[in-house]
């Protein structure tokens, strides 16, 4: 099984994954959490993407998630393929032409590879949280709010409805989730 956890960086994606694999380690369920890979990216990222970049956090995302499927019962994804859509959305959307071939792949990649989650949650960005200060993150609202708007755009774009991630509902659908994994491995076992 494998869950994506999706949004713009400071909406509350780790908060969950982290009380996910709390829950997930008390009942015993094994589990990969596939972690954000922009920041082992060695391409330009964040305001200065590129296709090349997104391309490499894309693909190797994918592999990533490949190898963890045949090790573990459930895949935990911290930023799925279309995250970083978002990102390049927020600094690229006029900078390609859309018939360029590497943005030609890109697509064709997020558009196929997307339906491989079982569940993708997606945070909703709420401006009381502020931006975490670490050195991978950018301290701009304006730009956080952009990538989160792209992020709404390519689901839509690419016929994708991800479940709602709030503040004020990550513990019911924790709640959910877990009852979900737990019936899904009673099935294969």
């Amino acid at each position: 099984m494998k869950i994506a956890i999706s949004g713009t960086h400071s909406t509350g994606k780790t908060t969950f994954i982290k009380k996910l694999t709390d829950e997930l380690e008390k009942n015993g369920i094994r589990y990969i959490k596939i972690s954000d890979l922009a920041v082992k990216c060695p391409l330009p990222i964040l305001k200065d993407h590129t296709v090349e970049s997104t391309l490499w956090i894309a693909s190797k995302g994918m592999l990533d998630e490949i190898e963890a499927e045949h090790t573990s019962q459930i895949v935990i994804v911290d930023r799925p393929i279309l995250d970083c859509w978002g990102y390049f959305q927020a600094v690229c959307k006029e900078k390609y032409s859309s018939d360029y071939p590497k943005l030609l792949a890109l697509v064709s990649m997020i558009k196929h590879w997307s339906y491989t989650y079982d569940i993708i949650y997606q945070t909703i960005l709420d401006k009381s949280i502020p931006i975490e200060n670490t050195k991978e993150r950018i301290l701009d609202e304006d730009y956080r709010k952009q990538v989160d708007i792209e992020m709404k755009l390519g689901y839509k774009h690419f016929g994708i409805e991800p479940l709602e991630l709030t503040v004020s509902n990550s513990e019911q659908r924790l709640t959910e989730l877990i009852s979900i994994i737990q019936k899904n491995i009673k099935r294969k076992y």
